[in-house]
């Protein structure tokens, strides 16, 4: 029996405090918080247009109710409508202290008459409302640009642009002091027997710049090369 009395009052303890705590808070990082701009369920697949009368599917501003308050989506621009050239891996950029500077980049070739490859230059200085530029970086030698471009501004407002060699295998770089209207000529950042990289990418750090990228061997040799290199 004196057993008993003393069991009791330990499980009526324990249930309490079993039962009393308060469950942890979800954490933040795992809830889940929708934008409702897309749908998951709804999959379509479509060519990229690439004809004269292309049709902007999102024309108007939308408005879409966040959980901090309401997103404003501009319609979508073209920066550069183009009908005789392939604008493809488009990426952008903007100015460090001048948000409304933009500059962005894209392999473009022509695909009328022989092949020309080189890097779009778009820029705007209005925050997007109107973009200028063309399909041609035009830093010298011209033939010696083979696309896939990675760009950045640096902490003055430089553009700068690497891309792949064509007529010379290799990743080089020019830079632009204004707005991308002129071109310094081509400097060679890393050539050799490698094949041409895969993709460029650059991350600004305060007035310097990493360039990233996936070397791509011609031969067995030239990957046991590189494999005792690095």
């Amino acid at each position: 029996m004196k057993k008993l009395l003393y069991i009791i009052p330990v499980m009526l303890i324990g249930y309490f405090l079993m039962t009393g705590q308060n469950l942890p808070d979800k954490e933040k990082w795992s809830i889940s918080l929708p934008t409702g701009v897309y749908d998951p369920s709804v999959m379509t697949t479509a060519p990229l247009p690439q004809s004269i009368d292309y049709f902007n599917p999102n024309s108007v501003t939308r408005y879409v109710r966040m959980p901090n308050g309401i997103m404003e989506i501009a319609p979508n621009v073209r920066v550069l409508p183009r009908t005789n050239s392939w604008q493809s891996e488009v990426i952008i950029t903007r100015h460090p202290l001048n948000p409304n500077i933009m500059f962005g980049s894209s392999n473009a070739i022509s695909n009328t008459g022989s092949l020309f490859i080189s890097e779009g230059v778009y820029v705007t200085t209005n925050g997007g409302v109107n973009w200028f530029g063309s399909d041609t970086c035009t830093g010298t030698p011209l033939s010696n640009h083979g696309g896939d471009p990675g760009i950045a501004l640096d902490k003055n407002g430089n553009f700068i642009m690497t891309h792949l060699g064509y007529s010379t295998s290799g990743i080089f770089a020019n830079y632009s002091t204004n707005n991308g209207a002129t071109w310094s000529p081509n400097y060679t950042v890393i050539s050799g027997s490698q094949e041409e990289s895969d993709r460029t990418v650059k991350f600004m750090l305060y007035g310097q710049h990493l360039l990233a990228a996936v070397l791509i061997p011609k031969t067995s040799a030239d990957l046991e090369n590189q494999l005792t290199a690095v």
